[in-house]
């Protein structure tokens, strides 16, 4: 029995998949990612300081594995993340392992997403498996191929909320598929698909609208069971997740949403805009503010003092994402070109900042050379074009559409919206980002779009895969 199990695929996958996680991001020298500034606010929440003071010892050049472990909520909670939640449990099973001595080592954090991708690959593996068991060989070739992928699990060394975003939607899409693959799914499996939820929506402030999104499709769970205690759960879960993303939305603090507004007009709306003044105008403000056009809200000088008081508040309270989409809407042209921008930059995951301890190699942004395929061929051979992800996501609703209209009964209807669910996902974060922070760090705010993407991608070439193998046989049955 137990020789039975052990060669099961999906357990193989989980050992082979273990062992290069620890391989890479366990055994010096480690691969992770270096801070762009985005550390602090985790780090002041949780008890975390540097080991150094060096500057270009702290951010973009190189992966500090150590830090300083002091106590938490010092200062109280300063941002709103699921992310803390991984962060401390790092830090309390760290303090057990090394005793309190007073360090905190990274890669206990990266143990704890090493287990939700092992998960998701064991569920995906045992719970999803196709018609012709070749084409299962390679459904998960493909997954570990695409998701071990150095621009995926690199940032589990880090506190950088893509760790737990990237896991987390992984996670709810197995344990989707797990409830739509189940005969009586239980109840303790739906807690962990909203659970999973909750870590994705609040695992950086652009997911919130995910939040939404998944509870309202996670009201086709009502048609697999009709029991009482199955309606109570899925009703009490979907008022949790939607109270959640609320709290999470209201919480952000003013400095993200003025550097966010900025952004979003000075680096967005007027950045390459030939009617800088008349855009102010729409947009409620000073068209004096023109100078601005173009720049971030990082830069060391400006032609006026954008940090000034009156000039902070005004930008806080007359713009909104609202706003600036209903802007991009009466203007249409400018949000596709905005959007073309966005697909130029879609396909990057390893974004040149360090990857390596200076302990290890002193040369300041090395980045990982190796374990990077996937993320290379995307870079490099995928069309950047707005008309390539057109046709691809075309081409994805005609497949899901085809195959939902062959679906018999709610669980096999649920498997397919499912994907579909990924699809959406995949939209929103890509438009959203030009309307919520312009262009600024636009690869890095498509983190999730491309798992996302990456995740349609293996659908597509697995369905084409079992379709023509299926083709093939019913051709020789017939001919026989």
């Amino acid at each position: 029995m137990l020789r039975d199990r052990l060669f099961k695929l999906e357990t193989i996958a989980v050992i082979i998949v273990a062992v290069f996680l620890v391989g890479i991001l366990m055994i010096k020298p480690i691969i992770g990612v270096a801070d762009n500034g985005d550390f602090e606010r985790i780090m002041i929440t949780t008890g975390l300081e540097y080991k150094t003071s060096d500057y270009n010892e702290k951010y973009f050049n190189y992966v500090n594995r150590e830090y300083l472990s002091t106590s938490p909520f010092v200062n109280g909670i300063r941002y709103f993340s699921s992310t803390l939640i991984f962060v401390l449990a790092a830090k309390f099973i760290n303090s057990i392992v090394l005793f309190n001595k007073g360090i905190f080592d990274i890669r206990f954090l990266a143990v704890l997403y090493c287990c939700m991708l092992l998960l998701f690959i064991y569920l995906m593996a045992k719970h999803d498996k196709k018609s012709v068991p070749i084409v299962n060989f390679i459904y998960i070739i493909l997954t570990v191929l695409i998701f071990t992928d150095a621009g995926y699990i690199s940032y589990f060394n880090s506190l950088y909320g893509e760790a737990l975003a990237f896991t987390s939607l992984l996670l709810v899409i197995a344990m989707a598929v797990y409830l739509s693959r189940s005969q009586n799914p239980r109840v303790l499996a739906l807690i962990a698909f909203y659970v999973a939820a909750i870590f994705l929506t609040c695992a950086k402030f652009q997911y919130i609208p995910i939040g939404i999104v998944i509870a309202m499709f996670s009201l086709l769970f009502l048609r697999l069971r009709k029991d009482k205690k199955w309606r109570i759960a899925i009703s009490t879960c979907i008022a949790a997740i939607l109270a959640i993303s609320v709290a999470a939305y209201v919480s952000i603090p003013d400095v993200f949403r003025v550097c966010n507004k900025y952004q979003s007009v000075f680096y967005g709306v007027l950045k390459d805009s030939d009617t800088p003044e008349a855009d102010l105008e729409k947009l409620g403000l000073n068209k004096e503010y023109a100078m601005l056009a173009g720049t971030h809200y990082f830069m060391g000088k400006y032609p006026i003092d954008i940090k000034e008081q009156g000039f902070r508040e005004e930008i806080n309270s007359k713009v909104s994402p609202f706003k600036v989409a209903m802007f991009y809407l009466r203007h249409p042209i400018r949000y596709i070109q905005k959007l073309e921008i966005t697909a130029n930059k879609a396909f990057k995951l390893i974004l040149g900042f360090g990857n390596y301890e200076k302990s290890h190699d002193p040369t300041p942004k090395k980045e990982v050379s190796n374990f990077r395929v996937w993320s290379d061929f995307k870079d490099n051979v995928l069309p950047h074009s707005l008309w390539f992800l057109f046709l691809f996501f075309a081409a994805y609703t005609a497949i899901l559409i085809f195959q939902y209209r062959k679906a018999d009964g709610a669980s096999e209807k649920l498997y397919f919206a499912t994907f579909l669910l990924v699809m959406i996902i995949g939209i929103i974060q890509f438009i959203i980002p030009v309307i919520c922070d312009g262009e600024a760090d636009l690869s890095k705010h498509l983190f999730l779009f491309n798992v996302c993407f990456d995740i349609m991608f293996i659908y597509m070439v697995v369905w084409l895969t079992e379709y023509v193998f299926v083709s093939l046989k019913r051709k020789n049955l017939n001919k026989a």
